[in-house]
Parts: C-alpha cells; sequence; structure tokens
C-alpha cells in the first residue's frame, strides 16, 4: 500500500523532475514512515479501541459469554498500545514500552496510570500465553505457565476507567 501511495506521489503532475529523481532516492521504507508517522493517527486508533471495548464490556452485563471479555481485553490492549506509541511519536522518542514507562510516561502521567496500562498488556499477554481459560461468576480463570491467575470483571472495568482517563487527559 505503502508503495503505491507512494508512486501516485511521485507521478503527480506537479513535482519536477528533479523532485522526483531525489524523492526516488529517498529509502521508501523510511520515507512511508516519516509520511504516515503521526500521533494523531495513533491517539484516535487507541479512542476507537477504547470505544470498541467499552461497549463489548456493557454487552457482557447482558451477556455472560467468555469471548465477550477476551475481546474486551484484546481491544483494550491494542488501546494502550496506540496510546504508547502516540506518546513515543508526539514526543519524538524512538523506544519501547521500557521507554514509555521509564522516559515518557512519568512527563504526563502519574505512576498509577502508567502501572495500569502496563498491567493491561501483561493481562493481554498472559490471556495469549493462556491455554486453558473459563469464566465463573465474574471471573476469568486463566492457566498460564502451571499456574492460576484470576482476573475479575471489576478489575478490569477499573483498568478500562483509568484507559478512558488517560485518553480523555491527551
Amino acid at each position: 500500500m505503502c508503495n503505491s501511495i507512494l508512486l501516485n506521489f511521485l507521478h503527480c503532475e506537479f513535482f519536477s523532475y528533479k523532485l522526483k529523481f531525489l524523492i526516488t532516492i529517498i529509502n521508501i521504507k523510511s520515507f512511508c514512515v516519516f509520511l504516515f508517522m503521526d500521533w494523531r493517527t495513533e491517539f484516535y486508533e487507541a479512542r476507537w479501541h477504547l470505544d470498541v471495548a467499552k461497549r463489548m464490556l456493557k454487552s457482557y452485563d447482558e451477556y455472560s459469554e467468555k469471548r465477550i471479555l477476551v475481546g474486551v481485553i484484546r481491544e483494550a490492549a491494542k488501546a494502550v498500545g496506540n496510546l504508547v506509541r502516540a506518546f513515543l511519536i508526539r514526543e519524538r522518542v524512538k523506544g519501547n514500552l521500557d521507554t514509555f514507562v521509564g522516559e515518557v510516561g512519568p512527563k504526563f502521567l502519574d505512576v498509577v496510570m502508567i502501572g495500569e496500562l502496563v498491567k493491561m498488556l501483561e493481562i493481554e499477554r498472559d490471556q495469549r500465553k493462556s491455554r486453558v481459560e473459563f469464566t465463573k461468576g465474574n471471573k476469568i480463570l486463566m492457566e498460564v505457565g502451571g499456574r492460576w491467575k484470576i482476573l475479575e470483571v471489576v478489575r478490569l472495568k477499573e483498568i478500562i476507567k483509568v484507559i478512558g482517563d488517560v485518553v480523555s487527559g491527551f
């Protein structure tokens, strides 16, 4: 997709041959990353995934099924991942989650909020690694690495509320 956009960009009538030559010399991958790296798109995607997670969580109250909670966990984790990338891009810092937790996050968020964002990513990782998982009442039981982990729906709602606070404060 990026290559076709670049080619359409290059074949535009408004650019001279010299500019076309200079742009073709640029590495296509780095040019595409430069062209599309905007923190706003990451933020809008984070907000969208968070809204999906909230709607799914509301539907869980009506239909208590495990697959709805799995969807809530995955959508909330996507929202957190997009938020982390948005913060890193906005601050023009290359890095990963450790960079966010150590350098970028403390500038904007308190320790509790950062901890909740990391906790959501850990829950999603555990859910993916889990070989056995089932719901019982308002709890999700996951077997991860030979140990059982319990996640309550109330705790999941708290984490999603914190993610919503981070999005609204962004």
